[in-house]
C-alpha cells in the first residue's frame, strides 16, 4: 500500500516535471535559435534560404510561446516585421 502511494507522487513528480521544465528549456533554445536566424539574415539580407530559416524557427518560436501564459503571444505579423527589419526594410 505504502510503496503504491510512493509510485503515484513519483510520477506526478515527474509529469510536474516533465510539463513545466521541459518546455522552459525548449522554449529558450527556440528564442534564441530565431534571434541567431535574424543575425545571420541582417548579414545576408538578399540570402533566400537564410529568409526561409528565419521564418521557419520563428513560426516554430510562436508555436513554443502559445504554451507559455506568462510570455506575450509572438504573432505571424510580428515575426515578419523582425525579418523585415533584419533585410533593411
Amino acid at each position: 500500500m505504502v510503496w503504491g502511494l510512493v509510485a503515484v507522487v513519483a510520477v506526478i513528480l515527474v509529469a510536474i516535471k516533465i510539463i513545466f521544465f521541459r518546455p522552459r528549456s525548449h522554449l529558450e533554445k527556440a528564442y534564441h535559435s530565431y534571434l541567431a536566424a535574424l543575425e545571420q539574415l541582417k548579414l545576408d539580407p538578399t540570402n533566400i534560404a537564410l529568409k526561409d530559416e528565419a521564418v521557419a524557427l520563428g513560426r516554430e518560436y510562436i508555436t513554443v510561446t502559445q504554451y507559455h501564459p506568462e510570455i506575450k503571444p509572438v504573432s505571424e505579423s510580428d515575426l515578419m516585421r523582425d525579418i523585415r527589419a533584419a533585410c533593411g526594410r
